[in-house]
């Protein structure tokens, strides 16, 4: 079997199924098939876009239908604590509270379907947080065995329940921890009392890391991984570098979104790629042709916008 490995949609219906005809892919009976060949998606298909309903319904028919998979992002997990905290008589974390604003436009956009949200939220939680198949693996953010070995631990079931998902963030602190790892990947947090200014004049407090490389560089500007802005190529001091859990560079080939790649998708290493050309701000979506044996390489993606 042969895949498409989609990056983060976020409420792009219209630019979803330009890029699915453009694969080769029709729809029948409200499903996209393809006769040869299946898509999977990195997460956040929810969320920021005008088509947010169709979105999510275009995924969950796919995924009902087997003609794709699908992962949890960060937006989704998301709305998966909102929901599950929703009319509970119980003390709310600030973690629940960010999670509801940032699944704000979603909410929003099931205002007036809150059965077909229902119906759609039973489907979510069956949805796992990352896939491992033949040769090649898919991780919304970043990918840690240590990470998974403890989500894994954690929850066994095909369905995580709503209560479930209240424990883990009441009581579970570190599997949460672990499973920030795989949704939004390594952050450096600094000192409160340093200050680095990024290339348009703000003072950083955190930025996203990469995490795919052998070692981490010492300098600000290699360890930032971020989309919409870099840091200077100042030394950071050895006592301050982040310890994480690195890619190794002979692992099976992992396939990320989450990243914002406002230039576009990219081949991170010999065994990264990242799928997510930031469609919010740059109007392309962008999927990956997976095939059986083949070497990483730029001609496999495949845009649309």
């Amino acid at each position: 079997m042969e895949f498409d490995i989609i990056g983060d949609v976020h409420g792009h219906a219209t630019h979803l199924k330009g890029l699915l005809i453009k694969l080769g892919y029709s729809e029948n009976d409200s499903v996209w098939f393809h006769p040869n060949r299946k898509a999977i998606f990195c997460g956040d298909f929810i969320d920021r876009g005008p088509e947010i309903v169709e979105t999510f319904e275009i995924v969950m028919n796919m995924c009902k239908a087997e003609t794709a998979y699908a992962i949890i992002g960060n937006h989704e997990f998301a709305l998966m604590v909102w929901h599950s905290f929703k009319g509970q008589d119980l003390l709310k974390p600030d973690f629940v509270e960010k999670s509801g604003r940032m699944c704000k436009s979603t909410r929003l956009a099931f205002k007036e379907e809150q059965k077909h949200l229902k119906e759609y939220m039973k489907w979510l939680r069956t949805v796992p947080m990352y896939l491992e198949l033949d040769g090649f693996r898919i991780v919304h953010a970043a990918w840690s065995d240590e990470a998974i070995s403890k989500w894994n631990f954690f929850h066994q079931e095909e369905k995580l329940k709503k209560s479930k998902i209240r424990s883990l963030v009441l009581d579970h602190q570190d599997t949460m921890k672990a499973l920030s790892f795989l949704l939004n990947g390594p952050k450096m947090v600094l000192p409160s009392d340093m200050k680095i200014y990024c290339n348009h004049g703000l003072n950083r407090k955190e930025f996203r890391i990469k995490w795919w490389i052998k070692e981490l560089p010492n300098s600000f500007k290699e360890l930032c991984f971020e989309g919409k802005f870099s840091l200077p190529d100042y030394t950071i001091p050895k006592e301050l570098l982040p310890e994480i859990e690195t890619y190794n560079p002979s692992a099976p080939l992992v396939f990320c979104g989450h990243y914002c790649r406002a230039e576009g998708a990219q081949i991170l290493s010999n065994n990264v790629v990242c799928v997510d050309s930031c469609i919010s701000y740059s109007s392309i979506l962008t999927a990956y042709q997976q095939g059986e044996g083949q070497d990483v390489g730029q001609d496999h993606l495949i845009t649309f916008g």
